[in-house]
Order: structure tokens, then sequence, then C-alpha cells
């Protein structure tokens, strides 16, 4: 018998999901500078895998705390996203519809995907990460991947292409973020080198978030 929903909302994996979306919250709130936002916005991203671990440590695994930390994850990338379009507004007034425009179809995209994706496990009873589109015979449903995204999927995510992916998805707001906070590069030099950033991690992050892109594009399709 399946605990009931009043226990279930109080597991501490829960109220870590809970917390990191309070968090990020306040954090924007506060108005912190651009690079302080994306250091804070970072910590608690990375806070990612100790929900999982907790769940699975302290044995309080439930659909509703995998579903939350979905939520949680893009919560705090939509917090990023929106302050990268505000300092862009900010320093380059003229790009501002552009920029405005490009977040706005991101954000609108991830929440989507996060649609699609926990349709999949419901329908199908799989984890969604697992890409093997196994039909669910109560519902007759199966989604179908490109051979590229079940190369992503492969293993849970934890393929080159889906690390890749991942940081890209995380990792091009943060970028960003700092970049436009600091476009002369004397702010962000204390996070890296304004070389490194430009040159080196933004590109490949960018890059990730395109294998990303993909990935939610064939969901939204699946779907």
């Amino acid at each position: 018998m399946p605990p009931p929903l009043s226990k279930v909302l109080l597991y501490t994996p829960n109220l870590l999901g809970y917390s990191r979306i309070v968090a990020g919250l306040t954090a924007f709130m506060l108005g912190l500078d651009g690079v302080r936002f994306a250091m804070v916005n970072s910590l608690l991203i990375l806070t990612d895998w100790l929900d999982g671990f907790l769940a699975v440590r302290l044995r309080q695994k439930s659909i509703f705390g995998a579903t939350l930390d979905v939520v949680a994850d893009i919560f705090l990338r939509s917090l990023l996203w929106f302050r990268f379009t505000l300092d862009v507004i900010a320093t380059y007034w003229s790009l501002r519809f552009i920029f405005t425009a490009i977040s706005l179809s991101i954000i609108s995209l991830e929440w989507s995907c996060c649609v699609a994706s926990q349709m999949t496990a419901a329908y199908t009873g799989r984890p969604w990460k697992g890409g093997q589109g196994q039909q669910s015979a109560a519902e007759g449903f199966t989604p179908t991947y490109s051979p590229f995204v079940k190369r992503v999927l492969d293993n849970g995510l934890k393929s080159p292409l889906g690390a890749w992916a991942v940081i890209g998805l995380y990792g091009t707001p943060v970028c960003g973020l700092l970049v436009a906070t600091s476009p002369d590069g004397h702010a962000a030099a204390a996070v890296l080198p304004h070389w490194v950033l430009t040159s080196i991690l933004l590109p490949f992050c960018i890059t990730g978030r395109v294998i990303a892109f993909v990935l939610m594009q064939d969901f939204d399709w699946a779907e």
C-alpha cells in the first residue's frame, strides 16, 4: 500500500526540493548582482544529485519527488534565463526584443518538455531517461525516439553526449549571465578568466544546449 500523500510531501528529498525553489526565488527577488546570482543558482543546481541520493538512502522514492526534482531544476534554469534577459536589456537595450524572445522560447520549451517527459514515464511505466520507447499494454502508447536522441539518453544521460547536453542546459544561462553582467570581463574574472568564459566555456555550453534542444524537440514530437 503506497504511503499517504501527506507523508510523501514531507519526505526529506522533497523538503530539499522545496528549499531549492524557495532559495532560488529569494536570490532572484533580492536583486543580487549577476555574478553572485549565477554563483548562488549554480550551487543550488549542484545539489540536484542530493535529493536523489537521499531518496534512495532513506527509501523515500516517490513519483511526486521525481517530478518535483525536475520542476525544481527547470525553475532554477528559468530564473537564470529571466535574469540573463534583464541584464542583457540593461546592457544592450537595442537587443532587448531578440533576447527576450530567445529566453521565453527556451523557457517555454523546457516546461513543455517537462510535461512530455513526465507523460512518457506515466504512460509507459518506465523512466523517461531510458529512451527505450517501451509500449504500455494498458495505454497502447509507444514514444518514438530518433537514433541520435537514443544515444543522448543512453545509460540515463550518463553518456558523453548526455553529459554534454546536461552541461549545456545549465551552463549556457550561467555563462550568458556572467558575460551579460560583465561584458568587459572584470566582474566575471572573479569566477573565470574572461577569455576562458567567452572563447571556450560559452561555445561548449551553447553546443550542449543545442543537443538538449534536439532532445526536447524529439520528446515533444513523441507525445
